[in-house]
């Protein structure tokens, strides 16, 4: 018997009849909202992997994976046909056309050989983007958002045309444990048989780059989870979105097989394969961007800049920063240097700030533990901690990097003129600093500078915007 772990409302540690009845009701919802037979659809499902193969995707003797073994058998449920293949040089435009959906649990870039050795061509990638526009499904599960990092495009070379589909992109996981979800949108189909909140064993992915477009179905409720990377507000792990014509359902569970034979998440993913085909009804306004506002500020968190008021801000240098369209705006042009929140000094704390740069190459930054409210600036550059801001620089000065002190190992930023956020922890004589979601810097000092202090702005000569300032004590 499957196992669930700890559900609120939901115990297998019932009789055996009356599980037979649980998992049976559950059972027969799923086989309720099929498609009818004359209207049997067709989904293609890929598990091309790269550089790591999920034992779920992994055939036994050459034989079908429990992945595929399930689906299929969900699929004579549901009323729609699958096709399994680890093949990826099979996309083409004419393979395609004879499928209404796809079912992505990839790993890695599917036009680099890895693991699998059928990867498709690079210039076919467009492809799978332009099947779903045109009005197919689109569902993924788990490593399916861990799937093409490398395909990048636009005129600076940031776009993610797979990521901006998909509605997120994987950053890192920490170990398989039992975590809570909480259900967000009950009246969807691939919802609606779920309590309110549950717990589950699994291995939890993080995410950056979540599109304003996706409609956020459930959330990770990160309090208590073990892994510096879940020391953050809860995120979503369950959504789905239109994409020009067609619909995306994707869900970050899956890892482990015993989620792949529960029967709660089986229903959950014939309701969405059935929703990207058209086959059930279910709304999808956008909904990211509330949900996320939500979730970045629970309880005891407080806010440094509320968008209207500068109050407890102010700058001893006389730098030029100006409140504009709700955000705190270094002036370009304008006199340089800092612009500090001077209410309080901090010790141990998160902070979250949101920027905006209208070029790659615009030099700001944020600064932490400034034991003194400095008159220059380079009285302050030994004391205290610079989260440097500039794209076009090496690792040891672009954005993420603590100026002088410490690389960014990666640079998830957006392109100019989109919003990006770190999130600063400082705790004790180590800052770590995310962007975007993703950890990018860790650096433990190990001279004297402050243990508390201030936080600043910089404005180093060019315009960049400062908004959603929020502040949590970790004392």
């Amino acid at each position: 018997m499957p196992k669930l772990r700890r559900f609120r409302t939901v115990s297998l540690a019932r009789p055996l009849a009356a599980r037979t009845l649980w998992l049976g009701g559950i059972l027969a919802a799923c086989c309720a909202a099929a498609l009818p037979a004359a209207e049997t659809k067709k989904i293609l499902l890929l598990t091309y992997s790269e550089t790591f193969q999920h034992p779920c995707v992994k055939g036994e003797g050459g034989g079908p994976s429990l992945v595929e073994r399930t689906l299929t058998e969900l699929g004579k449920k549901g009323g729609f046909d699958v096709t399994a293949t680890s093949d990826a040089s099979r996309l083409s435009p004419e393979f395609l056309a004879s499928f209404d959906g796809l079912f992505f649990y990839t790993q890695g870039d599917l036009d680099k050989v890895g693991i699998d050795k059928g990867a498709m061509k690079s210039q076919d990638r467009k492809l799978i983007c332009d099947f779903v526009r045109s009005g197919k499904g689109f569902v993924a599960t788990h490593s399916g958002g861990d799937t093409f990092h490398q395909w990048f495009d636009g005129p600076e070379m940031k776009e993610k045309p797979y990521v901006d589909m998909l509605g997120a992109e994987f950053t890192v996981h920490g170990p398989q444990q039992v975590a809570r979800v909480t259900v967000l949108d009950k009246s969807f189909p691939a919802c609606s048989h779920l309590p309110a909140s549950f717990e589950l064993n699994d291995e939890w992915y993080q995410y950056h780059n979540f599109s304003d477009e996706i409609h956020v179905l459930m959330m990770l409720e990160t309090a208590g989870m073990k892994g510096e990377m879940y020391q953050r507000p809860s995120y979503p792990i369950t959504w789905c979105r239109t994409y020009g014509k067609g619909r995306v359902f994707y869900t970050g569970m899956g890892h482990r097989d015993d989620v792949w034979t529960n029967p709660m998440y089986q229903t959950m993913i014939v309701q969405g394969v059935l929703w990207s085909l058209g086959g059930v009804a279910g709304e999808a306004p956008a909904n990211y961007r509330e949900v996320n506002a939500k979730a970045r500020m629970p309880e005891g968190f407080t806010r440094l800049f509320d968008g209207s008021s500068l109050d407890g801000w102010k700058s001893p240098q006389g730098a030029a920063f100006e409140l504009k369209n709700g955000a705190i705006t270094a002036v370009g042009g304008g006199k340089t240097g800092d612009f500090f929140y001077a209410s309080k000094k901090l010790k141990d704390f998160e902070l979250g700030v949101e920027w905006l740069v209208g070029d790659r190459s615009f030099n700001s930054g944020v600064w932490v533990r400034s034991p003194e409210l400095f008159e220059k600036e380079e009285d302050m550059l030994p004391r205290a901690f610079e989260v440097q801001i500039q794209d076009n620089r090496d690792d040891q000065h672009r954005t993420g990097a603590i100026y002088g002190l410490a690389p960014s190992t990666s640079l998830p930023s957006r392109a100019a003129g989109q919003w990006n956020e770190f999130r600063i922890r400082c705790v004790g004589n180590k800052v770590t600093v995310f962007l975007n979601d993703a950890p990018v810097t860790s650096f433990e000092a190990k001279d004297e500078r402050a243990r508390e202090g201030y936080v600043a702005l910089q404005n180093h000569g060019d315009t960049v915007a400062f908004r959603n300032i929020w502040l949590r004590p970790l004392e």
